[in-house]
């Protein structure tokens, strides 16, 4: 399998952001004790994420399956 990796782009963020909330649910899950907050407090939201993006010092990456990069555009 082919897989494509390249800098993320503002319009990463839904999938992105989709992965993060994936991430954070199992941390709530498997430890409510260090997890705190509603379903909504999620690690970035877009804003914070095209900040990172605009950020010299930081490169955010996507890898993906060449089929899938296709079916996100």
């Amino acid at each position: 399998m082919e897989i494509n990796v390249r800098k993320a782009l503002p319009e990463d963020f839904k999938l992105i952001g989709r992965l993060l909330n994936e991430i954070l649910k199992q941390h709530r899950d498997g430890r409510p004790d260090l997890f705190e907050g509603g379903e909504s407090a999620g690690k970035y939201d877009r804003e914070h994420f095209e900040t990172l993006l605009d950020d010299p010092a930081c490169v955010v990456f996507t890898a993906h399956p060449a089929a899938v990069l296709r079916e996100c555009s």
